[in-house]
């Protein structure tokens, strides 16, 4: 039994179960990076540390809405009954996050938690249900709402929430809008009591906790391993250092470097927290396959295919929360499906290889297009990127920036 397993099997596991967790959706995130959602209703602790076991889980999420059948929760054509989709309540969760990992930058976070706390505080409608430091760079806030009323047609309170809950994010102040994701009915957050992968505990906390000053409120976080202070250090990322909006410099910086590329990456600039997906596969692989079964089932839209260094590269413009993109990388079998729940980045090149003899490769070309059913929001700065390969984009809603994250690679070895 690992460090991960003692911890959730030892009395010092005290997750927070409310009072309606038999109606609540868990997922688990494996040790191995893998997204898995519990098969079985959760009522006790005994229940969850069970299924911890059983699916080698590390980090537990819990959803922010309850519902008639909470086992069934997943992509709406999956849903075989209108009680799969019967929604029954919703939460107000705030996930406020610092952006980028010192301690200057997480005190900045707690002080911003607190005003958000100030504010919900002057409404009668929203009772505070718990604060968290979720367990690396940020915190998490979750409210009752005690005058929801939903719809008697359970088939319409999903859209009835969501409507709801833009509303209601639109009506405040500009500065604290900063989470775009409290509408998302099928939304989890971290569990109470739930492990980070750093072995820092996702810890309720009290207002007087958030008061402290930053460290003091670090020293008090348990963790299983050895207390990562390091991380909190400034510090210049290996892999990936924004310079300026709109930009991103990346790979190893080297006096031997042999070529020069430029990428582009998959999030989308001017939308906090959003992600489009880029699939990669070698020829040989049945991709269309594999693409037709996502684009189905997580409703991608039109995906458009691409021919570069010997593989498959597929673009779908619809963006994504980074907990649901690494759940839909998951199931396409994508040969880089891990690199995104690693570095919170996937990247494909877009020019040529500039070695000190000349320029080397060739450029994306495109293929074809899959056809799909536009719904959701789509990325801006990705459909005028995919323009300049003379592909047409249907109309529909787009958001982000006029600005796309380009990145510049140095490396030390050939693509062959």
């Amino acid at each position: 039994m690992n460090k991960i397993q003692s911890y959730y099997t030892s009395d010092k596991f005290q997750p927070y179960l409310p009072y309606d967790v038999s109606q609540r959706h868990f997922r688990l995130r494996t040790e191995d990076g893998l997204w898995i959602k519990i098969p079985k209703r959760i009522k006790t602790k005994e229940d969850l540390v069970e299924q911890i076991l059983k699916f080698n889980g590390e980090i537990i999420y819990i959803g922010t809405a309850t519902w008639l059948n909470p086992t069934r929760l997943g992509p709406k054509t999956q849903y075989r009954s209108i009680a799969d989709r019967t929604l029954l309540n919703h939460r107000v969760v705030f996930d406020i996050d610092a952006e980028a990992l010192t301690l200057d930058h997480l005190d900045h976070c707690r002080q911003t938690t607190i005003k958000l706390l100030d504010y919900m505080s002057s409404k009668e409608r929203y009772e505070l249900e718990f604060i968290t430091f979720t367990g690396l760079k940020g915190f998490g806030l979750s409210y009752h709402d005690h005058q929801l009323t939903l719809p008697l047609d359970p088939r319409k309170r999903i859209s009835y929430i969501e409507k709801e809950r833009r509303e209601f994010i639109n009506s405040m102040p500009e500065e604290l809008k900063i989470d775009d994701c409290v509408y998302d009915i099928t939304r989890v957050t971290k569990l109470p009591g739930s492990l980070h992968h750093t072995g820092l505990v996702c810890t309720r906390l009290t207002r007087a906790d958030l008061s402290q000053n930053i460290e003091k409120l670090l020293n008090s976080i348990y963790c299983i391993n050895k207390w990562p202070v390091r991380l909190y250090k400034p510090m210049i990322a290996h892999r990936r250092a924004k310079d300026k909006v709109g930009k991103e410099r990346t790979g190893l910086i080297s006096t031997n470097n042999l070529y020069l590329a430029h990428y582009i990456s998959n999030k989308v600039a001017g939308v906090k927290k959003r992600f489009i997906p880029f699939f990669v596969y070698y020829p040989a692989q049945n991709y269309e396959k594999h693409l037709r079964f996502v684009q189905r089932e997580y409703s991608l839209g039109p995906i458009y295919i691409f021919d570069l260094d010997n593989k498959i590269y597929a673009i779908s413009l619809r963006s994504f929360h980074p907990e649901r993109l690494n759940k839909i990388l998951n199931r396409s079998l994508s040969v880089t499906r891990w690199e995104f729940a690693k570095f919170h980045r996937l990247y494909m090149r877009i020019g040529q290889l500039r070695f000190r003899t000349g320029l080397e490769g060739k450029p994306p070309r495109y293929i074809k297009t899959l056809d799909g059913e536009i719904k959701e929001y789509r990325s801006f700065p990705h459909m005028e990127f995919l323009k300049t390969f003379n592909i047409n984009i249907p109309d529909g809603n787009f958001h982000g920036s006029k600005k796309l994250y380009i990145s510049q690679c140095l490396k030390k070895y050939k693509i062959r």
